[in-house]
């Protein structure tokens, strides 16, 4: 009876032995790699407990949803699921626990957006007779302090103008390394200099016109476009690391003026465009976001070129320092101003430990570590050069407080301990100075 419509024992007894379905092995794996993403989200942003929370609730939700939903299928708890749709579901199935993951690290603020970066995040604009300079604004640092950029594109409240009767302007010359407040938690070292001078009654007021990238050039570009008409008393000027940027670099061919190139206009960090803007809407393309411009452009948090450590000192770069600072010392004296040199603190020493080394970027300045050291030594000769020939006051910063890391965030910016340190010192250098 070959065209019986029941089956034979052998044939019922053929059927597959049901099998866990492929998709809902996969949708397993797809979890423990959401959750080493998360957890390096975590190191390195640091968020609220809360928000860890949110994001894990999200991220189980959307895993539970991708791997259970199919179990309420018959086929699927009966092992008897065709291959195709096996695959489609486990392609699914992956798909909604990725995306749920990147929209919770969205939704909890744990990955910021683009726009939340900008917003925390210093803007640059073009300027004349220095690289670019600062666009105003208020922002929210690491800590929670507020940091406000006045009008003229200094850190710090708005420059009461005219200068106060009976008040003595001191005047903070320099790059980041003097801007300071983006890595001590709000604070920066010059404001708290001011606040020290004034515990005695003096009438001492502070302005902080360090920009983050600004060499000596760019000092004596504000000085004399700009920062001369606030009326300084005291200039004090802190810059080497900035500078020693282009001592590997300048000569004849190269110099000054093409080494020191202005302000392209956009950083592609918080302005990407493109397919780049398109990608920054995922939270896990946002995880690797910098590291992968800094990459495509060469570019970094220090702003400049990235290229090999393998440099040597330029005579001409030495001379080249030298020259902005004798000029900024005669500029000073032009506006009846004292010009006090500093020599930079700084984590770098001859003998600094492997471990320390590490916070040092060489690659923006290319010079291996002892060069790089011979360069910081090079500009404190000059210092002490140029302040010897044009009768300027010297502040050593170095000699006390480089090589220290409880002083040091990083390579040059100071911490809380470091910025109370520094001021201090600055402060009591100062005070013959002042009325």
């Amino acid at each position: 009876m070959a065209d019986s419509p029941y089956r034979s024992p052998r044939i019922i007894a053929e059927r597959p032995t049901p099998r866990w379905p492929l998709c809902l092995w996969l949708s397993q794996l797809v979890v423990p790699v959401l959750i080493i993403a998360y957890a390096a989200v975590r190191i390195v942003n640091g968020p609220p407990p809360e928000k860890l929370l949110w994001a894990g609730g999200l991220i189980a939700v959307g895993w539970l949803a991708a791997a259970g939903v199919p179990v309420l299928f018959r086929r699927f708890r009966n092992g008897l699921v065709a291959k195709r749709l096996q695959l489609l579901l486990c392609v699914a199935s992956v798909a909604v626990t990725v995306l749920g993951g990147d929209l919770a690290l969205t939704v909890t603020g744990i990955v910021p957006t683009i726009a939340a970066q900008r917003a925390r995040s210093l803007e640059y604009r073009a300027s004349v007779a220095t690289r670019h300079r600062l666009v105003p604004k208020s922002l929210t640092v690491d800590g929670g302090a507020t940091v406000t950029i006045n009008s003229r594109g200094y850190v710090g409240p708005e420059i009461e103008l005219p200068k106060p009767q009976g008040t003595t302007r001191v005047l903070f010359l320099g790059g980041s390394h003097v801007f300071s407040t983006f890595w001590a938690g709000g604070e920066d070292w010059p404001a708290t200099v001011g606040e020290n001078l004034r515990r005695d009654g003096r009438k001492v007021d502070v302005v902080n016109a360090g920009v983050p990238g600004h060499q000596t050039g760019d000092s004596l570009g504000k000085l004399a476009t700009d920062l001369w008409m606030i009326e300084p008393d005291v200039i004090v000027v802190c810059s080497a690391w900035n500078d020693i940027k282009y001592f590997s670099e300048l000569s004849p061919e190269l110099p000054y003026r093409d080494a020191a190139m202005p302000w392209s206009g956009r950083d592609p960090r918080i302005n990407p465009r493109g397919i780049d803007r398109l990608l920054c809407y995922s939270a896990l393309y946002r995880i690797g976001h910098n590291q992968l411009i800094t990459m495509l452009h060469g570019v970094g948090d220090e702003g400049e070129k990235l290229r090999e450590p393998t440099g040597k000192i330029s005579p001409y770069a030495v001379r080249q320092y030298e020259l902005n600072l004798e000029a900024i010392c005669d500029f000073g004296r032009s506006i009846d101003a004292q010009v006090v040199l500093c020599k930079q603190a700084r984590l770098p020493v001859a003998d600094s430990p492997k471990r320390q080394r590490r916070q040092i970027p060489y690659e923006f300045v290319g010079l291996p570590h002892d060069e790089l050291i011979e360069a910081f030594d090079r500009c404190d000769r000059v210092i002490e050069q140029v302040a010897a020939k044009k009768g300027c006051r010297v502040i050593d910063m170095h000699g006390p407080l480089s090589g220290k890391p409880d002083y040091f965030t990083d390579h040059i910016h100071f911490s809380a301990e470091g910025i109370r340190k520094a001021a201090e010192l600055v402060a009591d250098e100062l005070q013959p100075l002042l009325p």
